[in-house]
């Protein structure tokens, strides 16, 4: 039993400030990833349109350090096997196939043996205008985990959150106020070699990371760019939560957020956005798991985000939840 308040960010999607009547998202798995993708993924349903849907990569990749591993810059686990022919080789392979599990509550779970002893676990529940992802991981090995991160990757299938690409309609909390990439001042125009203007497409990634109040990231260089494709937020935000506009219909948002997370993270060419989970330690017998919500949100903005970062300081974990 995890020992851990929901309330709190429940009641704030469902107060007055989101205009959405009640919906609960429909969670369904894609059966046909393995084939296609690298990762197990999520289908959910929103309450915009009846095509619209959202794709959840759960996860993308997951990191941790393991003492006397030298290559802990590698992923720690892919979603699935045939993660192991792209770009570099996991550390800990997938002993089975992920098989998702259907809940009573509508949502979908999902147990994965490693290699090493080691067992990852994740849950999809479809809450009131939200969807809480948890990520769990047994540790039955001799050593401590340290530095564990899950990217949870929420990309479109027809959702016209997600389909301007542009950074400048991702929203965060700096200071009190609501930015955006070039609302904070920041030069974009070394986005335009890679974007094409007709079509609104990207050739390729190009990153947008903003880091938490206290968690500055050592590569983390201005003026300049430390990569051609990679720009970090000359500002740190309040509180790890991304909110994507509707630019076809102003004040509608898809909002990311995790108690545990040090970062916000958005990537032009899916496009996709992230506000990824962070545990410091899984101690030798232990599991742990973190929260993150993906909310459908319709009002002020501003007035959302100062809401969640006052609930903030009170959901913020570094270890983890304690299973």
């Amino acid at each position: 039993m995890i020992e851990y308040s929901l309330e709190p960010v429940q009641n704030l999607v469902s107060n007055s400030v989101n205009t959405l009547s009640p919906f609960s998202p429909r969670i369904w798995t894609e059966d046909q990833a393995r084939t296609r993708r690298h990762t197990p993924m999520v289908h959910a349903n929103t309450p915009w349109h009846p095509e619209d849907a959202l794709w959840i990569e759960v996860p993308e990749y997951a990191w941790a350090s393991v003492p006397g591993d030298e290559h802990n810059d590698s992923p720690f686990f892919y979603g699935r096997e045939i993660g192991l022919k792209k770009m570099f080789k996991v550390r800990y392979r997938v002993q089975e196939l992920p098989q998702w599990k259907n809940r009573p509550d509508g949502g979908v779970e999902l147990d994965t043996p490693l290699e090493g002893g080691y067992i990852v676990h994740f849950k999809v529940i479809p809450r009131d205008r939200m969807i809480e992802v948890r990520f769990g991981l047994t540790n039955n090995s001799q050593n401590p985990l340290r530095k564990i991160r899950c990217q949870l990757c929420i990309m479109s299938h027809r959702v016209e959150c997600l389909t301007e690409r542009w950074p400048t309609s991702s929203k965060m909390l700096a200071d009190g106020d609501v930015i955006s990439w070039d609302g904070a001042g920041q030069e974009l125009s070394w986005l335009d070699k890679y974007h094409d203007r007709q079509t609104g497409q990207f050739s390729r990634s190009c990153l947008f990371l903003a880091s938490l109040k206290g968690y500055r990231a050592r590569e983390y260089i201005l003026p300049h760019l430390p990569h051609a494709d990679l720009m970090w937020l000359d500002r740190t935000v309040d509180v790890p939560a991304i909110a994507k506009e509707d630019t076809a219909k102003k004040n509608r948002y898809l909002v990311v957020y995790s108690p545990f997370g040090r970062n916000t993270f958005y990537n032009v060419l899916f496009p996709c956005f992230h506000a990824d989970p962070y545990m410091n330690q899984i101690k030798p017998c232990e599991t742990r798991w973190t929260i993150s919500y993906f909310m459908l949100f319709e009002g002020d903005i501003q007035e959302f985000l100062v809401a969640l970062n006052d609930l903030h300081p009170g959901l913020q974990r570094e270890e983890g939840i304690l299973e």
